[in-house]
């Protein structure tokens, strides 16, 4: 194996637990994918029928059958047993996920109560079919009557129309969806709104702060004490002052702290004159830092109500307004599975979950 690099050997040769090959377009990762596969089928007597290969495309999976097909062809030793694997290629599971997923779902139909002669849904499909659902789901809650809705939709309606909630449920189903317990994270999300948890927020907003803001303070830093050291009175201590504010706002106790000590900031810019080439780059450091710091603490300060106890009553009134949320994205789910159902239809994520089920009820 002298053409391959020593990583490459690595990954071929492995053969206990997981390894993962990660490398970069043309650098023969489908190669050593190739020589890995050889290896299994001549050297560990392992059938090409017992090996799981997924791609991202149709067209790789042709082209990795091709590829094997080729590399066991060129093999010495057991030709009869090479020829057999041979043979076994073109049925062989080398083929996308999905197909996989598919091809699992038809033989074991039974195991999650569908029918063997589903049809999978493109994309055009898929959205055609959830853009009529979601509007289904809205006509649902609006003919409901009930006022929280009416409140929800209120609260997100762009020109008065509900296009942009509807897309954004889109959204969050999506995500939901393609996770193994789909609707998990929707229920987290309804027991994070407690006093610990907001505490653990604020820390982590001081702390977004604090990183933006050392990030200007290192390199006004340095600012300063180059014009110090040149002799610039005035562009110093405007970088003094700089500084010192700087230093508040890390040594603050929270960012309440910040906010009401820079609401009104505006220092204001001074510098000397008649600079040379390598000062003028350093006052635009300092301009650069004063700017910027300007921006931070308005952009963190706008978030935040002016006291936590304000802030916490707002952040546990999130709370309702999540369990609406949740309740819209699980009566779209509802709806779009039963259409998909009427339809004897399955979309892409259908086929990963009914897959994954299969396989757990068949381990279990």
């Amino acid at each position: 194996m002298a053409e391959f690099t020593r990583e490459q050997k690595n990954a071929i040769e492995h053969k206990s637990g997981n390894i993962l090959i990660s490398a970069s377009a043309g650098s023969g990762k489908t190669h050593t994918m190739i020589s890995r596969l050889v290896r299994l089928v001549t050297q560990e007597n392992v059938d090409v029928n017992q090996i799981l290969a997924v791609t991202f495309t149709e067209k790789s999976a042709i082209d990795m059958k091709e590829k094997l097909k080729k590399a066991l062809s060129n093999c010495t030793g057991d030709k009869e047993r090479i020829y057999k694997q041979i043979a076994l290629i073109p049925t062989c599971d080398i083929s996308t996920l999905h197909a996989f997923c598919a091809r699992l779902i038809r033989a074991y139909f039974f195991e999650v109560g569908l029918s063997p002669d589903f049809s999978v849904a493109d994309e055009s499909v898929k959205k055609k079919m959830q853009f009529e659902c979601i509007d289904k789901t809205f006509k649902e809650f609006y003919q409901n009557d009930e006022k929280w809705f009416y409140s929800f939709v209120d609260r997100h309606a762009v020109a008065r129309k509900d296009g942009a909630l509807k897309e954004l449920v889109l959204s969050a189903y999506e995500f939901c969806i393609s996770e193994q317990d789909p609707f998990a994270l929707l229920d987290k999300c309804q027991t994070e709104y407690t006093k610990e948890n907001f505490e653990s927020l604020l820390a982590q907003y001081k702390k977004d702060l604090v990183d933006e803001v050392s990030k200007l303070y290192q390199d006004l830093k340095v600012a300063q004490l180059s014009l110090e050291k040149m002799g610039l009175p005035k562009g110093a201590e405007f970088a003094k002052i700089l500084v010192f504010d700087m230093e508040k706002v890390l040594s603050a106790d929270s960012v309440y702290v910040v906010k009401s000590a820079f609401s009104n900031f505006a220092l204001r810019f001074n510098f000397d004159r008649n600079l040379t080439e390598e000062q003028d780059e350093l006052k635009q450091v300092v301009k650069y830092c004063r700017d910027k710091f300007k921006k931070v603490i308005e952009r963190f300060s706008k978030n935040l109500c002016d006291n936590p106890d304000d802030e916490f009553n707002q952040f546990e009134s999130v709370k309702e307004h999540t369990l609406c949320f949740n309740k819209l994205v699980k009566r779209f789910d509802e709806i779009y599975s039963a259409e998909k159902r009427e339809e004897n239809l399955l979309d892409f994520n259908d086929l990963e979950h009914f897959a994954l089920k299969i396989l757990k009820n068949t381990t279990d």
